[in-house]
């Protein structure tokens, strides 16, 4: 007899039993359901809407919302929190302060001065808190406007908080090293968050 040689193929797989059962008919296995489908894995977001009473934890232990500034002279804002998302921001100014208003491991989704949210990588933050001067601002030697002035910094200048008091003055450093104390209703990144 000849044989094609599929067909002597198939007779070896039939014969040592390799499609299985004594009839050897193939056995398979049901393709998975999309719940049971293998999916990669999603990130936890955690949103300053939740209500707090679900007590639910973040993943920083850190309250939400709260200040951070900028690590890097240029850090990227992103569309969504992983890398695969598009750059939706470049900020070129080390220092600047935003509010992270929700965070998942590894992204912190934070908004800036102007109001605009994107999603920034946890490297690209630090906790040390700055403000930017809303106006020219005068440094006072002291927490009183009779007191001896130290400098008036420019408009939109990052000055670095050392802390702030129930009266509305804060003591703040600017990148040349003054320090003094300002109005804190001319700086951007200190009022209280609820």
């Amino acid at each position: 007899m000849i044989f094609s040689r599929n067909t002597f193929i198939f007779i070896t797989f039939l014969a040592f039993g390799v499609f299985g059962g004594e009839t050897g008919a193939a056995q398979t296995t049901p393709a998975a359901t999309p719940q049971q489908a293998i999916s990669a894995p999603t990130q936890r977001v955690m949103n300053v809407k939740t209500p707090a009473k679900l007590n639910m934890p973040n993943f920083s232990g850190y309250p939400l919302p709260r200040y951070v500034s900028l690590r890097h002279n240029r850090s990227y804002g992103r569309s969504g929190p992983s890398r695969e998302h598009a750059i939706a921001w470049v900020y070129e100014r080390k220092g600047l302060p935003m509010i992270v208003v929700a965070e998942t491991e590894v992204f912190r989704k934070v908004r800036d001065l102007d109001g605009d949210e994107t999603w920034m990588h946890k490297s690209q933050l630090v906790g040390r808190r700055s403000a930017v001067a809303l106006q020219d601002t005068t440094f006072y030697v002291r927490p009183r406007e009779t007191a001896k002035i130290r400098v008036i910094t420019a408009k939109n200048t990052i000055l670095f908080i050392e802390n702030c008091d129930q009266i509305g003055w804060c003591k703040v450093e600017s990148k040349t090293g003054h320090k003094g104390y300002v109005k804190s209703r001319s700086l951007w990144g200190v009022a209280p968050l609820r």
